[in-house]
């Protein structure tokens, strides 16, 4: 508890303050008799993720006892102090309590917050009564509203303003209409004549298919506890994000909300099973250890690689800040690179410092990711015990500027795949497609923003008139670039010659 600023009265909101998801106003005053939990977060964070599910069961648990929850929504990056990106994470995230867009920071500054997240509750009194950063417990904060709530009773200021407050929601935006729901990330089987698995992940579901240009055809739908509409208990996600074909045909996948990963068998035999992870939410894990792969918790896995070169699937393990591994015949996890802080520090692998890394691609001798927290690319070779950065500066350093790489900027980036000397990158906040070409140490733009030469621009009569939103992966097949368009609910397909965009799934 951050004790300098609790037992103060807690600072009113700006005049005008908005609403992402309720109609109406709010003020702190209004709420005297209540408490009142506050939560500041940004949706890019990968702790605040990890929060929305503890406070929606504290916040069922004291529904009817006249406990207000609001979400403090003060952003990091430039992208998410749009109203509507915000609009799309709480549908993403499913957040049902009101969500303040805390644009300038105002809020954030008038309670002295500096981390993401950060849980203030103010008591009946309107008095702040409690305030930490970070991650925390369910049973913790259950414990501090029935502390206050005594508190409350026992100086006669609880009850004032009891019972349910009938929030009128605004409609949010959850693609209604869309066969895709927030899709996150696609893979192609090597040789195969176009089969793909895409990471359905709104849905909770895995959608496999075929590609011919930019007509698509779905084989088998994955997920909500079934195969292509047959009851199985194990086919279960909670919003899986990466996923890669194996060698022998199978998909391995990043179930990231259930803390595992996660193997399709299709074909005659079809399954699903967990392979690594124990559907707890990991701590830290240090190098130089195997850790059997059943009986290892790990952290919200956002994207996996297989290296056949390696005999090993790469893990970028989001929440933990780190590149693991994993030997799928042995069974067992390793922890590859990263020392689990936040940052981005260059070192040996041990002790280099990656920022949520949220993309992961492996090519030849080389794995690269994409350090979204830090927007940045970074890359490990695998004959080398080494981590360096192509493109990025730091965690507070972002922007959306082409150029050569000791000037470019990217925000936010979470996709990433390599064909010849080109690495293709989804920047995610930025609604765009770049390419870093090694050989000329150069960053273009590909798809984005209308003032650029080599784009698909609108008006084109072969492009789309959409415009990416919210990109969140960027794979290379058969000259085309396929793209997870998350928050316009689609996949998209860029020709690389003809530069025309166009829609494959929506």
């Amino acid at each position: 508890m951050l004790g300098g600023f609790t037992g103060r009265l807690a600072p009113a909101f700006p005049d005008k303050t908005k609403f992402v998801n309720f109609s109406g106003n709010l003020s702190i005053d209004a709420l005297r008799g209540r408490v009142v939990v506050l939560d500041f977060w940004t949706y890019c964070c990968i702790n605040c993720m990890h929060m929305v599910p503890v406070l929606k069961k504290v916040e069922d648990k004291f529904r009817d006892s006249g406990v207000v929850f609001i979400g403090i929504h003060s952003a990091k990056f430039d992208g998410e102090n749009d109203e509507a990106n915000v609009a799309y994470a709480i549908a993403k995230y499913g957040i049902s309590h009101p969500v303040v867009l805390d644009k300038d920071r105002m809020i954030w500054k008038a309670y002295s917050v500096n981390a993401w997240p950060t849980l203030v509750i103010v008591g009946t009194d309107g008095i702040i009564r409690y305030r930490k950063a970070g991650e925390q417990s369910e049973e913790k904060i259950e414990q501090e509203i029935s502390r206050i709530e005594r508190m409350g009773r026992k100086r006669h200021v609880y009850g004032r303003g009891s019972g349910r407050i009938n929030w009128v929601m605004k409609s949010a935006k959850k693609g209604v209409g869309s066969f895709l729901k927030f899709p996150s990330k696609i893979s192609f089987r090597n040789g195969s004549g176009g089969i793909f698995a895409l990471s359905d992940s709104g849905n909770g579901r895995i959608i496999i298919g075929c590609i011919n240009g930019d007509n698509a055809r779905v084989s088998d739908i994955v997920g909500n506890g079934r195969f292509n509409g047959k009851p199985m208990e194990s086919a279960s996600f909670a919003k899986p994000q990466g996923l890669c074909w194996l060698p022998d045909g199978r998909i391995l996948v990043s179930d990231t909300d259930n803390h595992n990963l996660k193997v399709i068998s299709i074909g005659n035999k079809k399954s699903v099973q967990t392979v690594a992870g124990t559907g707890k939410k990991g701590g830290y894990a240090g190098f130089g250890r195997r850790m059997e792969s059943l009986k290892t918790d790990i952290n919200s896995p956002w994207d996996v690689a297989f290296s056949e070169r390696e005999g090993l699937a790469f893990i970028a393990m989001a929440g933990l800040h780190q590149i693991w591994t994993m030997d799928l015949e042995k069974g067992y996890l390793e922890v590859f690179a990263g020392n689990g802080y936040e940052n981005l520090i260059d070192d040996k692998r041990r002790r280099a410092e990656f920022a949520q890394p949220s993309g992961i691609f492996a090519c030849g001798k080389t794995v690269y990711t994409a350090d979204s927290e830090s927007s940045s690319i970074r890359s490990i070779p695998l004959d080398l015990d080494f981590v360096s950065t192509l493109i990025g500066r730091g965690l507070f350093v972002y922007g959306d500027e082409e150029g050569m790489l000791p000037d470019a900027l990217l925000q936010h980036p979470m996709g990433i795949c390599k064909e010849g000397s080109k690495i293709y990158v989804a920047d995610t906040y930025n609604g765009a497609v770049k390419v870093i070409d090694e050989s000329r140490k150069e960053v273009i733009r590909l798809v984005g923003k209308p003032h650029a030469k080599s784009e698909c621009r609108f008006g084109d009569r072969e492009c789309d008139t959409l415009g990416l939103n919210e990109p969140n992966d960027v794979k290379f097949y058969g000259g085309q670039l396929y793209i997870t368009d998350t928050n316009n609910h689609m996949l998209r397909a860029f020709d690389l010659r003809r530069k025309v965009l166009k829609t494959v799934i929506k």
